[in-house]
């Protein structure tokens, strides 16, 4: 989620490849909130922030994080 602050963003491909498909999921629909905000916008295959998610960014990567309390 780190990736998220870079000018690249972060690849739906990689987050499937590297954690699964249900972290993917729950990923997808985490940041329904965020691009209502205007913070964030999913395009391509890429999580993009915004200029002014950019002002976000640590919240938005720390409210992506899954713990194994999620999980239970």
């Amino acid at each position: 989620m780190t990736s998220l602050r870079t000018m690249w963003g972060c690849s739906r491909h990689k987050i499937e490849l590297d954690f699964g498909k249900l972290f993917l999921a729950d990923t997808l629909k985490n940041i329904q909130i965020f691009i209502q905000r205007g913070w964030l916008v999913n395009e391509d295959d890429r999580l993009v922030l915004t200029l002014d998610g950019k002002l976000f960014a640590d919240y938005i990567a720390s409210e992506l994080f899954l713990t194994e309390e999620d999980h239970q």
